[in-house]
């Protein structure tokens, strides 16, 4: 880590936040030093985003003052944040997907010559940026084409439009695969060397460690520790972040999960999965009781096996076999349900939950007829069953009968798999269960997915998380280019997350 002089970009003075009767922030004190990458880390309303939006000026504090390079902060005012050298990266992106990427490099803020676009200025402005970071973003191709960490760098280009001083990140690599997180990173670095502080919130603890400089840890709206981060380990950190509390969870009873039988039968076979220029001929089977990992590079093919048999690709084709019967892959996600197969999306705010419903009826609207009498549904009753299904998962009581668009996203997906546990389903698909979500919610999930397994459901997982696919997992399957790489079977204690790169670097040099 870098070892420097420095002196102070940000200080917060008795900061609080309130919305109605809930704390989001406490009396908060903190120096944040220039030049350095810091890190936000907490479970989801620890107060991590709100510090980021009162830095962005998205969120004006309650209460407090705080000073940005030694000057009072125009606090609730982004346009004049903005022109104090202040940028913020969102982990949902704000690119025009169908224009070229020097157009959305000044978006906003074109370039012109007596009213006219200067397309030559914009594309050479794009290649010096990307030379002063040490990237190259190709111009003149629609946003759209490239890949998911181009368009997370191409973000961070734009913000450099303005020679910044203070760039904030939202959770930027919860997207990414192991590569493109290291590029992301280097980026991260350059900007280190130039200078810029960096402000960093994210669950990604590994990722935390090795890159941040100083880490800040948050808890129900209150810093409870702040130290350099050779002064962390990542038991000492996870334990920050849950504190006591975290003993009533669910990951503090490990369900075991009993040895598969060598010669059960699969309840779900999958012959020739193939989909136009994504999948190539994939044969799955899963047993009942069974979790398999699958992984890969982004476009490798893996969660569109998954979004295939959820029914939610049209023009897939192949052989599909539910205990024992054959059926047509399903074309909807209705069908799919009614084939027994249960679908957690990868995407919650825009297809897993729906915003405008609350924690409650998110939960239950997989079967309503479960929680109704004679087609009524009494009131109380959807917030009785969706407790009872989303026992071992942590919900707060008052959330139940929030709309679900103001939930954390790691409330939101303990949602999507409660759906699950209130109708039960013979095999369930979780795409990219972990992503963007606290440690906390990361481990009762995968508890949750664990439990479910032990009592015979077959679970198949799409991750880039690899040590949780590892842990998890019976066997892990690595994907590349719409096809199955290789295999690998955990049982035998040989199979890490560096095992599990190393095929994937394999099946990408091959």
């Amino acid at each position: 880590m870098l070892q420097t002089e420095v002196t102070e970009a940000v200080r917060f003075a008795g900061v609080s936040k309130v919305y109605g009767g809930t704390h989001a922030l406490t009396d908060i004190d903190l120096g944040i030093p220039a030049g350095l990458i810091h890190a936000f880390v907490g479970e989801n309303g620890a107060g991590t985003s709100t510090m980021a939006g009162i830095l962005s000026g998205k969120v004006t504090p309650t209460a407090g003052s705080v000073t940005l390079f030694g000057k009072p902060s125009p606090v609730g005012n982004p346009k004049a944040l903005k022109s104090e050298g202040v940028a913020m990266i969102y982990q949902e992106l704000t690119l025009v997907p169908t224009l070229s990427t020097q157009a959305n490099l000044f978006l906003g803020q074109w370039r012109n010559r007596a009213g006219f676009l200067s397309e030559k200025e914009m594309r050479q402005t794009l290649r010096e940026l990307g030379q002063r970071l040490g990237v190259r973003i190709t111009p003149d191709v629609a946003v759209s084409t490239l890949p998911i960490a181009d368009q997370q760098i191409l973000e961070i280009l734009r913000a450099q439009l303005g020679d910044p001083r203070l760039v904030i990140y939202d959770e930027p690599t919860a997207s990414l695969t192991f590569r493109e997180r290291r590029a992301l990173a280097g980026v991260m670095f350059r900007l280190r060397e130039q200078g810029v502080t960096q402000i960093l919130v994210s669950h990604d603890l590994p990722e935390v460690l090795a890159i941040a400089d100083r880490i800040t840890v948050f808890r129900d709206g209150r810093l409870v520790d702040d130290r350099g981060t050779a002064d962390w380990t990542a038991r000492e950190l996870g334990t920050a972040i849950r504190g006591s509390s975290h003993t009533e969870s669910v990951s503090a009873t490990p369900v075991a999960r009993p040895v598969l039988e060598p010669g059960r039968e699969a309840v779900l076979r999958l012959r020739e999965l193939r989909i136009p220029h994504l999948v190539d001929g994939i044969d799955l089977d899963l047993k009942p009781g069974e979790i398999v990992g699958i992984t890969g590079i982004v476009g490798a093919g893996h969660h569109d096996v998954l979004r295939a048999l959820a029914g939610d690709v049209k023009r897939a084709t192949g052989r599909l076999t539910i205990d024992g019967r054959s059926i047509p892959l399903p074309r909807t996600p209705r069908r799919a349900k009614t084939r027994g197969i249960g679908y957690i999306s990868d995407d919650r705010r825009r297809t897993g939950v729906v915003p405008e419903l609350t924690s409650a009826s998110n939960v239950v609207l997989t079967d309503l007829w479960a929680c109704s009498t004679a087609g009524l549904l009494p009131r109380g009753r959807e917030e009785r069953y969706g407790r009872k299904a989303a026992q071992g998962l942590r919900v707060p009581d008052h959330r139940w009968g929030v709309a679900a668009g103001k939930l954390s996203g790691g409330t939101q997906q303990k949602l999507l798999v409660a759906r699950w546990m209130h109708h039960p389903v013979r095999v369930l698909l979780a795409n990219e269960p972990t992503k963007g979500i606290d440690i906390g919610a990361k481990d009762e999930i995968m508890q949750i997915l664990k439990r479910l397994a032990a009592e015979g459901v077959a679970v198949l997982i799409a991750s880039g998380e690899l040590e949780e696919l590892v842990e998890a997992s019976d066997r892990v399957l690595v994907f590349h280019d719409g096809r199955i790489a290789e295999e690998m079977h955990t049982h035998t204690g040989t199979v890490t997350s560096e095992a599990i790169v190393a095929s994937i670097q394999r099946a990408v040099a091959s």
